[in-house]
């Protein structure tokens, strides 16, 4: 009875506003989120529980005003934990953000894609950030972090998923 993850609820602000997202009925509020103390806490807990996986979300986890440090702490004082992200990605089209996270220890990231292409993601998110999550996703390739990319499946999009799976493919994400 070994617990595998933990998932771990920073923020619930978000930089998009996604017409299937569960934290739109919570208002989005960028206020409501943990302190860093808090989340130290809760790794804290993880680490001696065994726990292998610290699945780091939100909202937008890299709206979190701490989340650096939070990596950093799991890098340094529990370092048998696997810090994940869940991300829209968009932020991630800063390729120095992109290294800072990977040097402050995160080692896995969830990149959840919202549409096939422009249109449908504007659509879906209210926000016009296809060619920047595209943009982020090249630039997670050119890392050696490991990564996914994950799509909410709606009847909105449910005919188009290959098609958005083909961007993310040509933006450089590879299976194996």
């Amino acid at each position: 009875g070994r617990l595998k993850q933990c998932t771990i609820v920073l923020t619930r602000g978000c930089n998009l506003r996604c017409d299937f997202c569960f934290e739109k009925e919570a208002g989005y509020r960028a206020h409501d989120r943990l302190s860093l103390d808090e989340v130290k806490r809760i790794v804290d807990l993880c680490g001696d529980a065994n726990v292998r996986y610290v699945f780091l979300t939100g909202g937008e986890p890299l709206t979190y005003p701490h989340l650096l440090d939070v990596l950093r702490y799991i890098k340094e004082e529990h370092p048998s934990i696997t810090p994940t992200i869940a991300t829209n990605g968009v932020l991630l089209e800063d390729m120095g953000f992109c290294q800072r996270l990977i040097d402050c220890g995160l080692r896995y990231l969830d990149i959840s894609m919202k549409g096939a292409d422009a249109t449908e993601w504007k659509r879906a998110t209210g926000f016009d950030g296809y060619a920047k999550q595209l943009r982020a996703i090249s630039n997670i390739v050119s890392t050696e972090l490991e990564f996914t990319c994950s799509m909410v499946i709606t009847e909105e999009n449910v005919t188009r998923v290959c098609e958005a799976v083909q961007a993310a493919h040509e933006s450089g994400a590879r299976h194996d």
